[in-house]
């Protein structure tokens, strides 16, 4: 029989989870309306990851529209049950679109918006854009903010990690300046805007996901700047060899941001 290899998001979720600063829900709690259920419009979903971590953080009745743009990424999130930290079984709804679709109109009446690995992918004009979509709190975690460290060092341990964050910065995506340019817009517009450092911080116990980081990395560096294929196969050997026996430690620094609105709609 085989066993079929987990996937991306499923390794990270609870990576995810450790390292998401819930310090910002107590912010975010007070924003929340207390007469009605919590409407939460999840953008980008992916395969829920989000929306089970903050679910179980809030009471009440919670209703989550899961927004992405792959239908078999959202299939399987509207698959899952979310339910909050008093027990309640929130409802869900599912929007089959892409993100540039997004408009003001659109998350009017929910109580916040929600995203997760997000902001680093879009370009300075669509990080704008969604700051002047979000007329209610705004909760984005996982930034990549550009600064990893690997323990112990190795001597190629900064090329990869530059040329790699270079290839997120393809197309005009903003990658490790995502954090700040959004906090800038949002703050442009009259929001009040927390942050929170939230790194990953994998030891043996997350060997797995570590290899497959490693593995993402190496690629998109080499994509990115094709002379380093010469080294790659021996530095990823290496690396690989380290996190096995569990002498690899990893952490990759993010940001979680929380925008206020001065006014809601």
């Amino acid at each position: 029989m085989t066993v079929a290899s987990p996937s991306w998001a499923e390794l990270r979720e609870p990576a995810d989870a450790a390292a998401r600063a819930g310090s910002l829900l107590d912010v975010l709690r007070a924003e929340l309306p207390t007469d009605r259920p919590v409407r939460v419009w999840n953008a980008r979903c992916g395969d829920g990851g989000l929306a089970r971590w903050l679910a179980g953080r809030l009471r009440g009745p919670q209703h989550w529209i899961l927004q992405d743009s792959d239908p078999a990424r959202l299939a399987r999130a509207a698959a899952r049950t979310y339910t909050s930290a008093d027990g309640t079984a929130a409802t869900v709804e599912t929007r089959a679109d892409d993100l540039s679709d997004l408009r003001a109109a659109d998350v009017v009446g929910t109580s916040v918006l929600a995203a997760c690995h997000l902001l680093h992918r879009l370009t300075l004009a669509e990080v704008d854009a969604l700051a002047a979509t979000a007329c209610r709190p705004a909760l984005f975690t996982l930034t990549p903010v550009g600064r990893v460290r690997l323990d112990p060092a190795d001597p190629l341990d900064i090329e990869f990690a530059a040329a790699a964050d270079a290839h997120r910065r393809r197309d005009g995506r903003l990658g490790a300046d995502a954090a700040f340019a959004a906090a800038d817009a949002f703050a442009r517009r009259g929001a009040t805007v927390h942050t929170r450092p939230s790194p990953w911080r994998l030891g043996p116990a997350r060997s797995v996901l570590t290899a497959q980081w490693l593995r993402g990395q190496v690629a998109a560096a080499v994509e990115h700047r094709p002379a380093l294929a010469a080294d790659a196969p021996a530095y990823l050997r290496r690396r690989l060899a380290d996190c096995a026996t569990g002498d690899l430690a990893l952490e990759v620094r993010h940001l979680d941001l929380l925008a206020i609105p001065a006014s809601t709609l």
